[in-house]
């Protein structure tokens, strides 16, 4: 029944029947392979993110889930979560910007200046600064905006630590400022 001489349209039709199978099969093999993939975690390669299905330990049960720890082979911990309750979660940055000074109102002196930063830039900068210096060790660190002293270059945040009453005074604390991160550290006048 058929043959060479079979009409053309007989021809397509055989070959789209063929291409649909063709295709029907490449679509089971990915679906059967997505369904080996679910349950474990698929490495990428560094820098990627990994593909998570059901794990072991986490068991969901209507509103809440469970999440199982272990943490020795005899020891476990079960933590218990209401999930109905919870939301999207914030990123917060915690300062200790509540140690920062500020440069006594009025007086005059001296101080090492540890790092400035551009008004243009925000006060947030200055205090990541301010902040480094107090985790390094620093004490009496300081924020002062320069715009308000005649003797500082006006439009910066300038990040200091100490008050001293002498150049002197101010040049003992300078090798310290610049060996807890603070290489280019320097002594300066200020006044109102």
């Amino acid at each position: 029944m058929w043959s060479r001489d079979s009409p053309a349209w007989l021809w397509a039709a055989l070959l789209a029947l063929f291409l649909v199978a063709l295709v029907a099969g490449a679509i089971a093999a990915v679906a059967a392979t997505k369904d080996d993939e679910k349950g474990r975690l698929v490495s990428r390669g560094p820098g990627t993110t990994a593909t998570v299905g059901a794990l072991p330990g986490i068991q969901t049960n209507g509103p809440t889930a469970s999440i199982e720890t272990i943490t020795s082979p005899t020891t476990q911990t079960i933590a218990t979560l209401d999930t109905s309750t919870l939301t999207t979660a914030t990123t917060v940055t915690t300062t200790q910007s509540g140690n920062i000074r500020s440069w006594p109102q009025g007086r005059e002196g001296y101080t090492i200046v540890l790092a400035s930063v551009e008004t243009s830039k925000g006060r947030a900068a200055a205090e990541r600064k301010a902040n480094q210096a107090i985790a390094n060790g620093l004490t009496n660190v300081g924020i002062l905006n320069s715009s308000d002293f005649l003797t500082l270059n006006p439009g910066y945040y300038v990040v200091f630590t100490g008050v001293y009453d002498t150049v002197a005074a101010a040049q003992s604390g300078l090798a310290t400022a610049r060996s807890r991160g603070f290489p280019l550290a320097y002594v300066r006048e200020v006044s109102p």
